[in-house]
């Protein structure tokens, strides 16, 4: 019996792990806006602090934006990127990050994405303790460089912030 559940308990928590990187899982809830209440409150009423470093970014997100891209990287501010399409460079980033704000179990991460139709991301993720439990991207055209351009682009409807494919 005691093996019988120790199984059960052993693939139940192999199930959550799969669903939680699982490009589908995610991509339903993010469509969806499921969180965006939450993080409408979470921007207006949690204190943040600010980084401007790609190593501030807490490896979960990285593994899991990557397991959906593997050739997903970020750029610093300071650093060159794919802005356009001209620039062909396969082993430069197209993303630069913009500000990233932490609080105690909330990240959000603003960043540019160049290419072919530049625009602008921002990404938000929830954690308890070590594991990412949430995760929402919204795409704008808005430069989005500090925590009042966030609660200000946050604060309106969620569908100005989706194309309905996940783009990030």
């Amino acid at each position: 019996m005691r093996k019988m559940l120790t199984l059960i308990i052993m693939c139940i928590s192999l199930s959550s792990y799969s669903q939680y990187n699982s490009y589908e899982y995610w991509e339903s809830r993010i469509l969806s806006n499921l969180s965006f209440n939450e993080i409408r409150n979470i921007i207006q009423n949690e204190s943040f602090t600010k980084y401007y470093n790609k190593k501030d970014i807490p490896h979960q997100i990285i593994d899991t934006l990557k397991s959906w891209n593997k050739d997903f990287s970020f750029a610093n501010p300071d650093e060159t990127f794919r802005s356009t399409d001209v620039i062909r460079d396969p082993k430069m980033p197209c993303r630069q990050i913009m500000i990233i704000l932490k609080s105690s179990h909330n990240i959000f991460i603003t960043y540019k994405h160049g290419g072919i139709g530049f625009h602008h991301h921002i990404l938000w993720a929830k954690f308890d303790g070590e594991n990412l439990v949430d995760l929402w991207i919204g795409v704008t055209f808005k430069e989005i460089n500090d925590l009042e351009k966030v609660k200000l682009l946050l604060s309106g409807d969620p569908e100005n912030l989706n194309t309905n494919i996940i783009c990030y």
